[in-house]
């Protein structure tokens, strides 16, 4: 399975976290949100963010997906009901929520951190988006060394929260006017188009260039995503929901199992016409 930059990083600092007492980091007496600079630990009553993955590598590509999980983020609820990230909070928490949009140097972080605060519900607490863009400027000039948007992907990640589905992420970011629908359109049908121009650019002979295949039949044309509209037709079995007549199986399980004994006692009763495990050929 290949990760991207950001699911590698939201990974590993997970496991910081996890195993932090065994690691023993040196407390940083900068950084916002540990209780370093006031010599007291965060009240429990206003969460803070850690700043364990503040400042590692590089932000992540402001794309329309990298936008929608952010926004998930910032809205999960957790299983007690209350949101992790809850824009009437305190001033401290707030900031910190700011701050770490600010390090991603995206060009909408203003528009996340003022559509974030605007769903708070206690009187006077949105502070409007002139405020917020101002404290974006301002925490986007002190670069990545205080907290980062992967601060808020491990305190997510440690409260439960789990990447839903892009559809489901996309549909809420352009509830929230965050991209455009057209936008979020684009980025499903972009799987289906990066795989027809990858497969299309293998297949090139070699001394060949790509443009002489622009005619080229889609090799994808028969093959459907799991959840595309429209009818396909049902194979033909070889042994009914076991083995198709064309095509490839899978016989998968864990090591030991006798996967290798199922496959050849298969393989016997295919070429003898013989049933297998009561299955008919």
């Amino acid at each position: 399975m290949r990760y991207t930059e950001a699911e590698f990083q939201t990974a590993l600092a997970a496991a910081l976290e996890r195993h932090r007492d065994k690691i023993k980091p040196k407390p940083h007496p900068g950084r916002i949100g540990t209780g370093a600079t006031s010599g007291r630990a965060p009240s429990s009553q206003q969460p803070v963010l850690s700043a364990v993955v503040g400042g590692l590598n590089e932000a992540p590509p402001e794309t329309t997906k990298e936008i929608a999980k952010l926004w998930s983020i910032l809205n999960y609820v957790r299983d007690d009901g209350a949101r992790l990230f809850d824009p009437d909070c305190a001033e401290p928490p707030w900031s910190e929520v700011l701050m770490a949009l600010a390090a991603t140097h995206w060009e909408c972080a203003d528009k996340i951190g003022d559509k974030w605060s605007a769903q708070a519900k206690r009187p006077n607490r949105y502070a409007g988006y002139d405020v917020i863009q101002e404290k974006i400027e301002y925490f986007t000039r002190t670069g990545r060394a205080g907290l980062t948007e992967r601060s808020l992907y491990r305190r997510a990640i440690d409260a439960g929260w789990e990447e839903p589905p892009l559809e489901e992420m996309l549909a809420d970011a352009v509830a929230a006017g965050l991209i455009e629908p057209q936008t979020a359109a684009q980025s499903q049908t972009n799987r289906r188009s990066a795989l027809v121009a990858q497969t299309a650019t293998d297949q090139v002979p070699p001394g060949q260039s790509s443009a002489s295949t622009v005619n080229a039949p889609d090799v994808l044309a028969n093959l459907r995503w799991h959840d595309e509209a429209g009818e396909v037709d049902s194979p033909r079995w070889l042994m009914k929901n076991v083995l198709p007549e064309k095509g490839t199986a899978l016989l998968s399980g864990q090591w030991g199992t006798g996967k290798t004994f199922v496959a050849l006692e298969l393989a016997a009763c295919v070429t003898r016409g013989m049933p297998f495990a009561n299955y008919k050929l």
